[in-house]
């Protein structure tokens, strides 16, 4: 779950006062400025080519070469006049009114419709209070003008007491096609100026009619793909009557917004129909969406892909379209190399929060199978109980940051809370009413660690009573090959690797950029019946080589944008001459892009190269002396962060 530090959320009430008046909070300058949206691009034009995805801009980058793979807000809803805008629809966490109107100025002049589904669950019971639906309040006078053409609607789930609307999704609809971006980012300041984002963008076209075989006087539309019928399942779950999902809206006076008397369920209901009208026969993702329930899903045998299931199977039951149980079943699918075994290759789990996965790590266990090619693992479900060599035997490495990330931030502790790690989750014995004590206790103990510090003696609170499976897993996050040291991460990143070439580059048999946290509310867990719960709302790509058909941007609803536009050189993968011999195929490889490489295209391979903004292999923290201490947002520090705070 995503938890907005007090700069960004604060108390609710006197955000909704700050907006009513104007006046904007500069409590945290440095992360609130705007110089992204209006700034000039020049010098960095040069060397951008496609990607498969793309790390959010950020002012705290100081390497021009690390600023040419970014991309802002801003570049997202660029529009050109043959191709404007025509409605927008948002899928977020959390919100700030005053950062959608510096950071997004043309979705704030009441042209363009815009729906936002968010899992704020606060915020409109505090509008209320101010008068948010009461045109004679002040707040409805300043909220009115710039969220003119702007539907708010705070999606509750009615039966699940720990999930939340995870999902960070934009959906922009231009007059000759659909823009789909799937990222990391609470729509803050914060997030986007202090944090590592990722951004996955494609654009698709509206679907052409083509004559049928019958007669020429008759025209059917495309078929339908996997990527669209995911698409619109997913939104599909947002008016299902299974009632655990309620849309709450809060409502302007029609007569002033002139809206008319819309319907949030309404308006999902008619923009998942619209998303029908495109044709993503061209998406090179897979998508991995989460859906709050208990769904139906097969029975999943003991040992680790010890049934290679056909396909079909998948659309029988619901449950295997979403989680972890969607990545399973396309792993299934899927035919490693020779080369691939346990012993060479490495599963890598990149979160920014990690929830209560006790009991030996047996729901990690069962995690890590769904992910893994067939015959990678090195252990199976039915053993390893005894011990956490199964961790050592699969080559497991959860990478996240440590308190010194979280310290050197430009946020500092502060902005650190949006990488929300309850002691309790990585630590055996921990006990919160221990570590609870009086204002003068906490200062007094600062000073002792502080000359434990100094003394080089500090060892942590609980560094030694790690759950052995995260003390045999846990990895340094360090974001300087991507000039991101200061940017602490609220990416989510899943990936199997090994090394090739000799030891110069590293593979990446699939990617997988998401909303999902390392939790079992995200990807859900398999229950008795057999059925798969999943308590959350999230959204995430999984990228496959295989999938890849063309290699560049063949589609883009803004052509000539410098990012986002048409790739001067899209190449397919196949052979023009004979596109459905596999013969002629050439063999897509992943590897992690190295400063200077974007897309390599050899006779028989084409290598594309992903930004992984942290370093791959990761160093395995050093658990003596408390060296590498993993990052916990309930636990006091010693020293003080970058910018002078304290916890």
């Amino acid at each position: 779950m995503d938890i907005s530090p007090p700069n960004e959320l604060g108390k609710r009430k006197n955000d909704v006062i700050d907006l009513t008046s104007g006046s904007h909070s500069n409590e945290t300058e440095s992360l609130e400025s705007n110089q992204s949206s209006k700034r000039v691009r020049s010098g960095l034009n040069s060397g951008r080519k496609w990607q498969p995805f793309y790390l959010m801009y950020s002012d705290h980058i100081a390497s021009l070469e690390h600023k040419r793979n970014c991309l802002s807000l801003t570049d997202l809803f660029h529009a050109e006049s043959n191709n404007p805008i025509d409605e927008v629809l948002l899928l977020d966490y959390l919100f700030d009114l005053n950062f959608i109107m510096e950071e997004l100025p043309m979705l704030c002049d009441g042209s363009i419709p815009v729906l936002l589904l968010h899992g704020d669950k606060n915020v409109h019971s505090a509008w209320r209070e101010h008068g948010a639906e009461n045109e004679q309040s002040l707040l409805y006078a300043a909220l009115s003008r710039p969220f003119f053409s702007w539907r708010f609607v705070n999606v509750k789930l009615t039966k699940e007491q720990f999930g939340t609307h995870h999902t960070k999704m934009c959906v922009i609809f231009f007059k000759n096609g659909v823009r789909i971006c799937i990222h990391t980012a609470n729509l803050l300041a914060g997030d986007k100026n202090a944090m590592t984002q990722g951004m996955f963008v494609q654009d698709f076209p509206l679907k052409q009619q083509k004559y049928t075989r019958s007669s020429a006087m008759h025209t059917t539309v495309i078929d339908s793909c996997e990527f669209e019928d995911a698409l619109c399942d997913y939104f599909e779950h947002y008016t299902s009557n299974n009632g655990n999902t309620e849309l709450d809206e809060c409502k302007w006076p029609t007569h002033l917004a002139g809206l008319g008397r819309y319907n949030g369920k309404n308006d999902v209901i008619r923009l998942t129909a619209k998303l029908r009208m495109y044709d993503y026969s061209s998406a090179e993702v897979t998508l991995i969406p989460s859906v709050p329930g208990k769904h139906m899903v097969a029975s999943i045998p003991h040992a680790s892909h010890a049934v290679k299931d056909a396909s079909n199977s998948a659309a029988i039951y619901p449950g295997d379209r979403y989680g972890y149980k969607k990545v399973k079943n396309k792993m299934l699918n899927m035919t490693p190399t020779s080369a691939c075994t346990s012993d060479s290759t490495k599963i890598s789990i990149q979160v920014s929060s990690i929830a209560s996965v006790k009991e030996k790590g047996k729901y990690l266990r069962e995690l890590i199978c769904a992910l893994s090619l067939p015959g990678t693992t090195g252990f199976t479900l039915g053993n390893g109980d005894a011990d956490e060599s199964w961790c050592h035997n699969t080559g497991l490495q959860i990478v996240f940051p440590t308190v010194e990330c979280a310290r050197n931030g430009v946020g500092g502790y502060r902005q650190a809370q949006s990488i929300p790690v309850n002691s309790e989750n990585l630590y055996s014995g921990y006990n919160q009413s221990k570590h609870s004590t009086s204002a003068a206790e906490k200062k007094a103990r600062a000073k002792i660690d502080a000359a434990n510090v100094a003394a080089g003696t500090y060892v942590g609170e609980a560094s030694a009573a790690l759950y052995p499976h995260y003390a045999a897993s846990l990895c340094v996050y360090d974001g300087s090959v991507a000039g991101r040291e200061r940017l602490p991460p609220h990416i989510k990143t899943y990936m199997q690797y090994r090394v090739v070439d000799n030891g110069d580059n590293i593979e990446l048999l699939w990617f997988i950029l998401t909303s999902s946290n390392l939790s079992q509310a995200a990807w859900g867990v398999r229950l008795r019946e057999p059925r798969l719960h999943i308590k959350s709302y999230e959204m995430g790509v999984l990228f496959c080589p295989q999938d890849f058909k063309t290699l560049g941007r063949v589609f883009s609803c803004t052509p000539n944008h410098e990012i986002l536009g048409l790739s001067s050189s899209a190449i397919n993968t196949a052979d023009s001459s004979d596109l459905h011999n596999p013969s002629h195929h050439k063999v897509v490889r992943f590897l992690v892009k190295k400063p200077g490489n974007n897309m390599n295209t050899h006779s028989t391979t084409s290598d594309i190269y992903f930004p992984i903004p942290y370093q791959v292999p990761a160093r395995p923290y050093d658990h003596r002396r408390g060296q590498d201490v993993p990052w916990t947002n309930n636990t006091r520090q010693p020293l003080p962060d970058s910018i002078g705070g304290r916890m």
